[in-house]
């Protein structure tokens, strides 16, 4: 599952990424638009949860499923409704795969730092622009998974 900066997300199936292009110089997974960038690439299982955390400190888990399995290097489909910097936010911050006890470490523009246990972020489908996290500034300048294990 490739998701980026700009909400989009891939999820190709593993057997149709080769382990070496035809001159060891990579294989390509998702198709990026000009201004977009891979902010995660996971291996999912079917039906497992993802978490995904916008700049404006909105989150969401959404289950793998919601993203049909189609083949690589397409351009995906939106997994995130971002709306700007006033509302849902512009961007993606980070997303993955995580364990029941893991965390969010997010530091907001004041360079202030939490942590927010990925539990009490709710469920959402892959049109939604999930809730807002329980941090004290809505302006994230980043975020980050924490395993807890």
């Amino acid at each position: 599952m490739f998701i980026t900066k700009n909400g989009m997300g891939l999820n190709a199936e593993k057997s149709d990424i080769p382990e070496q292009g035809r001159v060891s110089g990579g294989v390509k997974g998702i198709l990026l638009a000009t201004d977009d960038v891979v902010v995660s690439a996971n291996q999912v299982q079917k039906g497992q949860n993802i978490v995904l955390v916008s700049n404006t400190a909105h989150a969401k888990q959404m289950n793998s499923s919601e993203v049909d399995v189609s083949a690589r290097y397409r351009k995906g489909v939106k997994v995130f409704d971002l709306k700007g910097n006033s509302s849902s936010g512009s961007e993606i911050l980070c997303s993955g795969i995580f364990e029941e006890d893991d965390e969010v470490l997010v530091e907001t523009s004041e360079e202030e730092y939490a942590c927010v246990s990925i539990s009490s972020i709710k469920e959402d489908l892959k049109s939604g622009k999930g809730k807002s996290l329980s941090v004290e500034s809505k302006k994230l300048i980043s975020a980050k998974i924490k395993h807890n294990t």
